[in-house]
């Protein structure tokens, strides 16, 4: 009897080992930004990245077309516009069909666009940063697998080792239900409870984003 009610007790922790909580390289070195980009900070976002000066926040475009200068803050309320999903490099093979994606409704992102771009209806070229906090700490695999259900038309998911430490990347090729194509590429970011997505994504010509995407994550720094 005796027995049997130890095994009992030991029944529910079978299977319960250490939660995998993915960290990331808390000594980085600083990011070489290259000639002709901007570096933008985000503290709502707690991050930092780069970008060619073509690519802007809605408040910079805001602040262009009323003539004025100088750098200006994301405002918060300026992401409130709808737009597309995020961005890839765009294998060969059929596309899947995906609903309009709308920008983030909250002030915990950064939204970059590239300039010039006119005519998009479903994807529109552009940059996010999305931030989310997870209790206890998640794995970079639990959170990629989020982004992979989130689109349909996966084409790749591979992890990058850069400066900062494992990175998830995932290429979609999508195409809307009134339509028009995507390419989205997404990078997922864990360090701990922290959870980055950034999202990069066109209706225009892939390289649109393929071009410059690897090369910005490299500068993508967490803001503590």
């Amino acid at each position: 009897m005796w027995r049997r009610a130890l095994l009992l007790a030991l029944l529910p922790l079978v299977g319960c080992g250490p939660k995998e909580v993915t960290t990331l390289n808390a000594s980085a070195p600083e990011p070489t930004v290259p000639t002709q980009w901007q570096l933008h900070n985000e503290p709502r976002a707690k991050a930092s990245i780069a970008a060619p000066i073509d690519w802007r926040t809605p408040q910079q475009e805001k602040n262009e077309m009323a003539g004025g200068t100088g750098q200006v803050e994301t405002d918060p309320n300026s992401i409130l516009d709808m737009g597309g999903s995020a961005a890839g490099s765009l294998p060969p093979g059929p596309m899947s069909v995906s609903p309009t994606f709308e920008e983030p409704r909250t002030g915990n992102a950064l939204v970059l666009r590239k300039k010039g771009m006119v005519g998009e209806t479903s994807f529109p070229t552009r940059i996010t940063v999305e931030y989310e906090t997870v209790a206890g700490g998640t794995s970079l695999a639990e959170q990629a697998k989020k982004v992979e259900g989130k689109f349909p038309g996966l084409k790749s998911s591979e992890q990058l080792s850069l400066a900062i430490g494992p990175v998830q990347k995932l290429v979609h090729r999508v195409k809307s239900r009134d339509g028009e194509t995507g390419t989205i590429v997404s990078y997922v970011v864990v360090d701990k409870e922290d959870v980055w997505n950034v999202r990069f994504q066109t209706e225009q010509d892939q390289a649109t984003v393929t071009s410059v995407c690897d090369q910005v994550m490299e500068t993508f720094r967490p803001l503590k």
